[in-house]
């Protein structure tokens, strides 16, 4: 974490963002309306991507969210220079620093990158100060705080992390920016061949084990097989879609529900569930998130959404106000035991980029999103780890799948298509020809930060 200055500071934000959580959800709201003004003012006044942007909005008063043009990745990335909040810091010397080996390390003035896995086609680079790493870090405590992990003295608690080998990514940066000697921490890629990883784990035997949703499942596989023998107190899932059969999985194998973090390079710390697992509390005194439909009009509580608005309060250097991501969630009110004033996430559909587009008889079209596929086999006896590849408006739907050892392809693969045509029917779209692959493993891309991707669209032959 850095030298004692380092952690008086984080220790210090931790405690302002502890007695947040105290506040009633209208305090909530008025903090979050004051944090949005002040940090347009703040972006107008220093970033000439946001003066121009602003231009002829009045900040000197109360502003309506909508009065705030929204940005995307895509804008954000192309004016780089232009958006950041220090002229000497240009995006051409900061991708030259992609490929050193000390590419994760701070640099210049105590900066710190973060990228996305770049898995739309376009990586994003974020770039964190001093000051906005301290609130991250501070935001850290609070994940663990909410997940139960407590040091114990004379105890250092092991803390297993299963992520990305690329030290740019949140899940390999933000563990080792909270380690100041209360926990013992291995960092595990989840690229590594499986039989590595449990070699490591069982060596390790951690306290906390902290892997992608989809490895989590794996590994509960491996527990339950023999060949994987830890007994971990606690177990997050992170940078993946949490899905019910990996959260039952977990549970059953270990005897703890998962908790589910939700985090973005954009903003690490979105929020976690609580020890109740009543929704992902969105940390809303960090953050503002503005739910809305695909033509950018707020949705219901409570209602999934097409995407949302993100306004990261804890970025200055690089500000990012009603940032567009495009994971599709339900943003729920308060209403958890544990007393939390936060909203809650309480459904996550994946990125609304990946739906897939098919028709019903009249021609009308319909989106179907990426888990209705997943939780459609996900559970089936017999499925280890499963991706479908859809071309658009074309049939097929291939479908790759790991099997167990013990089952039949023929009456797996039967079984499969069933489901899928019941998914499809309930739908009312055109049923479909599904085709069903084996394969004895699946590789993970280190370019992608070895995310799995169990949905992938290629274009129509002759497109584009």
């Amino acid at each position: 974490m850095g030298g004692l200055r380092d952690i008086f500071g984080v220790i210090s934000a931790a405690l302002g963002q502890r007695r947040r959580e105290r506040w009633t959800p209208e305090k909530i709201r008025e903090w979050q309306n004051r944090r949005t003004l002040e940090l347009a003012r703040f972006a107008k006044e220093r970033s000439p991507f946001y003066r121009r942007l602003y231009a002829g909005i009045d900040l000197s008063g109360p502003v309506r969210l909508s009065d705030l043009p929204v940005v995307d990745k895509v804008a954000i990335m192309e004016h780089f220079d232009e958006v950041v909040t220090d002229s000497t810091l240009h995006l051409s010397e900061l991708q030259e620093r992609l490929g050193r080996p000390d590419v994760g390390t701070p640099f210049g003035k105590d900066y710190r990158l973060l990228s996305t896995a770049g898995t739309s086609g376009l990586r994003g680079l974020f770039v964190l100060g001093r000051n906005e790493w301290t609130r991250v870090m501070a935001a850290m405590l609070r994940w663990q705080r909410y997940t139960g992990l407590r040091p114990r003295p004379g105890h250092r608690l092991r803390v297993a992390t299963v992520g990305a080998g690329n030290s740019l990514h949140a899940s390999h940066l933000l563990p080792l920016g909270t380690d100041v000697g209360l926990y013992s921490f291995r960092f595990l890629s989840v690229t590594t061949p499986m039989e590595q990883l449990v070699a490591e784990l069982n060596e390790f035997r951690p306290d906390l084990l902290a892997p992608y949703a989809s490895v989590a499942g794996l590994l509960a596989i491996e527990q339950e097989q023999g060949r994987l023998s830890i007994q971990p107190k606690i177990v997050v899932t992170h940078s993946e879609l949490l899905t019910e059969p990996i959260a039952r999985r977990v549970e059953e194998t270990w005897g703890t529900r998962p908790f589910n973090h939700y985090g973005l390079s954009e903003m690490p710390c979105v929020g976690v569930d609580c020890e109740w697992h009543r929704g992902i509390h969105a940390f809303e005194d960090l953050c503002l998130i503005e739910p809305v439909d695909a033509l950018g009009h707020p949705v219901p509580p409570g209602e999934v959404c097409e995407k949302y608005y993100l306004t990261n309060f804890l970025y200055q250097l690089q500000p990012l106000i009603r940032y567009e991501i495009s994971d599709r969630i339900a943003l729920s009110p308060p209403g958890c035991p544990c007393g939390s004033p936060f909203s809650l996430i309480r459904t996550m559909e994946g990125r609304n980029e990946d739906s897939v587009t098919m028709h019903r008889p009249d021609g009308s079209e319909v989106r179907i999103p990426p888990l209705a596929f997943t939780l459609a086999v996900e559970d089936l006896p017999g499925v280890v780890e499963h991706e479908f590849s859809f071309r658009e408006g074309l049939a097929p739907i291939e479908v790759r799948i790991r099997p167990a050892p013990e089952v039949s392809p023929n009456e797996l693969e039967q079984t499969i298509q069933s489901a899928i045509a019941r998914l499809l029917d309930g739908f009312g779209v055109v049923p479909a020809e599904v085709r069903v692959h084996f394969a004895s493993r699946f590789d993970r891309d280190p370019e992608k930060m070895g995310k799995h991707k169990i949905l992938r669209k290629e274009r129509p032959e002759g497109s584009g």
